[in-house]
């Protein structure tokens, strides 16, 4: 009966390990998804985490999403990124700008996004995404 017992609390023991291990690595892995209307805001994160930002934008106007800064000791830019048309016939609809950025390293940050026409060099961005993130 001793025997069996312990048998036991070893079998649940290892099934709350598997349990907790499995809830980690989901964390980790975690997408956080981010707009136009997080701007100004401040995000905790791990790393293994993922922060996809979508910034509506209208690249028929010459206007463009363009990275300005981002820490890359703490964030890698992923070669995902991409704009993406709105389906339309409409001549001169606008669509999304996707950034995703993996979270590799810990520390706190700063991403700053400016929609401007980059030829002109004098003029300020029309608007801006600016997110803070502290990776733990």
């Amino acid at each position: 009966m001793l025997y069996a017992m312990k048998k036991f609390k070893f079998l649940i023991l290892g099934i709350f390990i598997l349990l907790l291990s499995s809830c980690c690595t989901y964390c980790a892995k975690k997408t956080i998804n981010l707009t136009e209307s997080d701007s100004g805001k401040s995000i905790i994160l791990v790393p293994g985490n993922r922060l996809e930002v979508a910034l509506k934008g209208n690249y028929t106007t010459g206007y463009t999403w363009n990275i300005i800064s981002y820490d890359k000791a703490i964030l890698k830019l992923s070669s995902d990124s991409k704009y993406v048309a709105e389906q339309t016939q409409l001549i001169g609809a606008g669509g999304i700008q996707y950034y995703y950025f993996d979270v590799v390293g810990k520390g706190k940050a700063e991403i700053i996004i400016d929609y401007s026409r980059g030829w002109e060099k004098e003029s300020l961005p029309v608007k801006s995404f600016i997110l803070t993130l502290d990776s733990k």
